[in-house]
C-alpha cells in the first residue's frame, strides 16, 4: 500500500515536470542482496522549469539470468520508456561504473543518447590496481607502520618532527612530507 501511494504521487510529479525538459541524466546499476537476488536501479536527475533540482530513484527491478550487455540494454531502455511525462526527444545521458557488461549495455541502448562512466568508480579501480603493485604496497606498509609507531611513543614522535625540520618539513602535529621524504624517514622507526 505504501510503495503503491509513493509510485502514484512520484507519477504525479514526473508527469507535471518532464514535458518541460530538455534534457534528463541517470544513474543505473545492478548489485545482488544478501541472498543473491539481483537488482537494477534507475535514478533520474533533471532542472525543473522553476530551476529546481529534482533527484528520483524511478525503477529498481529483480534480475534474472546473466547481466549481459544487451540484457542491461533492454532493461534500461524498457525503465526509462515507462517514466511517466518523459519526452521522446528529451536528451538523456547516463552515468554507470566502467564494467565492461554495463559499457556495452549502453552502447545498444535505444534511448540513451550520451554515457559517461563514474568517476569515483574510475578513481577506486585505478587505486586498487595501484595497491597490487609491491612498491606502493611496501610504500603504504612503510606509512602505515610509521603512523602506528608515531601514535604509540611520544618520543619517536619527537624524533620524526626534529628530522622534519631538518630536512626542511613543516613543524606541526599534523606533517605533510613528499612520498621520497617519508620514505626515507620511516627509516627512524
Amino acid at each position: 500500500m505504501l510503495h503503491e501511494n509513493l509510485r502514484t504521487q512520484l507519477d504525479k510529479i514526473l508527469k507535471a515536470d518532464l514535458p518541460f525538459i530538455s534534457g534528463a541524466h541517470m544513474t543505473t546499476d545492478h548489485w545482488s542482496s544478501r541472498c543473491n537476488d539481483a537488482y537494477q536501479s534507475l535514478t533520474m536527475h533533471y532542472i525543473s522549469k522553476n530551476w529546481e533540482y529534482k533527484k528520483w530513484t524511478v525503477e529498481c527491478k529483480a534480475t534474472q539470468g546473466r547481466h549481459t550487455g544487451e540484457s542491461i540494454a533492454a532493461l534500461t531502455d524498457a525503465m526509462i520508456n515507462n517514466i511517466p511525462g518523459l519526452k521522446e526527444d528529451c536528451y538523456k545521458t547516463m552515468t554507470t561504473d566502467a564494467a565492461s557488461n554495463m559499457i556495452k549495455g549502453m552502447q545498444e541502448s535505444l534511448v540513451i543518447d550520451k554515457h559517461f562512466r563514474c568517476i569515483d568508480h574510475l578513481i577506486n579501480v585505478c587505486v586498487q590496481n595501484a595497491l597490487l603493485e609491491e612498491s606502493v604496497s611496501q610504500a603504504v606498509q612503510k606509512c602505515k607502520d610509521l603512523a602506528s609507531a608515531t601514535h604509540r611513543s611520544s618520543s619517536k614522535t619527537e624524533l620524526l618532527k626534529k628530522t622534519a625540520q631538518e630536512i626542511g618539513g613543516i613543524n606541526n602535529t599534523c606533517l605533510i612530507f613528499e612520498f621520497v621524504q617519508l620514505v626515507n624517514i620511516f627509516e627512524i622507526v
